[in-house]
Formats: C-alpha cells, sequence, structure tokens
C-alpha cells in the first residue's frame, strides 16, 4: 500500500514539473509558493501537453507510447487541478505534503501557513540533465528519456525511495516467475 507507481503512471510530467520549478526558483531561490508553482507549471504543462499531443498524432505514436500521456487539457479545471495535484504538490488534510515529486523525493516544502516548494539536491540534478524530449534531442518519436536520466532515477529509486525500489522488483520478479498481465502479477 505504499508504492506509488501505480497512480503515476508516467515519469515524463515529473520531467516537466521539475523543470519548470527549477525556471521559477531562479527568481524565488528560497522557494515557490505552493499555490503559485502548481497553478504556473500546471498551465504551462498544459501547453506542453497539447504540443505532445500534436507530435503523438504526426507520428502515429500508439496508446502505450504517447508522449502527451497524464499531462493536463488546458480548458479542463479538472485536469489541470489533477496534474498540480499529482505532478507538483499538495497538502493534505493533516498538512502533509505529497504529490510524486514529494513521493520521489525530488521536491520539498517548507512553511506551515504558506508552503514554499523547492527542489532537493537530486531534483536539481534530475530537473538540469538534458531530456530528449524537452530539449528537442529525440533519436526515435517516442523517446522520453536519455540513457543518463533512466540510469539517474533507477539509482535514485533504489537509494533513496525504498518503497518504489521493493514495487519495481516486486513486479520484475512476477513477470520472470512467468505473469503477463497485471492481474497476474499478484497471483
Amino acid at each position: 500500500d505504499r508504492w506509488i507507481f501505480g497512480q503515476y503512471n508516467r515519469l515524463l510530467p515529473a520531467k516537466a514539473s521539475c523543470r519548470a520549478l527549477a525556471h521559477l526558483l531562479l527568481d524565488k531561490p528560497k522557494g515557490v509558493l505552493l499555490d503559485e508553482a502548481a497553478s504556473r507549471i500546471a498551465g504551462e504543462a498544459a501547453d506542453l501537453g497539447k504540443f505532445l499531443a500534436s507530435h503523438d498524432e504526426q507520428n502515429d505514436i500508439g496508446r502505450d507510447d504517447k508522449l502527451s500521456t497524464a499531462f493536463p487539457s488546458a480548458n479542463k479545471d479538472a485536469s489541470l487541478r489533477r496534474y498540480s495535484s499529482q505532478f507538483v504538490a499538495s497538502v493534505s488534510g493533516q498538512g502533509q505534503l505529497s504529490g510524486l515529486l514529494v513521493d520521489l523525493k525530488l521536491i520539498n516544502g517548507s512553511g506551515r501557513r504558506s508552503t514554499r516548494l523547492r527542489l532537493t539536491e537530486v531534483g536539481w540534478q534530475f530537473a538540469t540533465m538534458p531530456n530528449p524530449v524537452l530539449d528537442g534531442l529525440q533519436e526515435t518519436p517516442t523517446q522520453k528519456f536519455s540513457e543518463d536520466e533512466r540510469d539517474f532515477l533507477l539509482n535514485h529509486i533504489a537509494d533513496s525511495v525504498p518503497a518504489e525500489d521493493f514495487a519495481y522488483r516486486a513486479i520484475l520478479t512476477a513477470i520472470l516467475g512467468g505473469a503477463n498481465s497485471p492481474d497476474t502479477v499478484g497471483t
């Protein structure tokens, strides 16, 4: 019940959000207010999602490989709220900061009344690594991450996010044991 990967099925939005927060932090190095960061990043992510949807369509990319998956729709408030809470951050009823970037230890927050978001050292490293999609360096139309980014994320998760590392290992063990669908992984 502590695994995070199931509710966040894509890491490209996490990369885009880290990169966007890094840009916002250039003007506010002590942290960006959560509401401001969530709103601005979700809005920019919607523009990126529209661009990526066009890319997906032009390259006839299938459902499982689409780059635009999980990005918000600009004209849908619920979609923008979902993106901001899952791929930026939100505060729970108990006052806990949550979201994929928090769960992956890429950001943290400070302040009780007005939470300010900052990238962790790992978050900064991830945000500033060249990315095939964000930096126009794709070798294939479905390439989301560079080899360096993939290695970085896997090493970071193995070293710093034990519940997620356990989840990946459990899934891989199930697959090696013959599981070939989500229904057979747990059996």
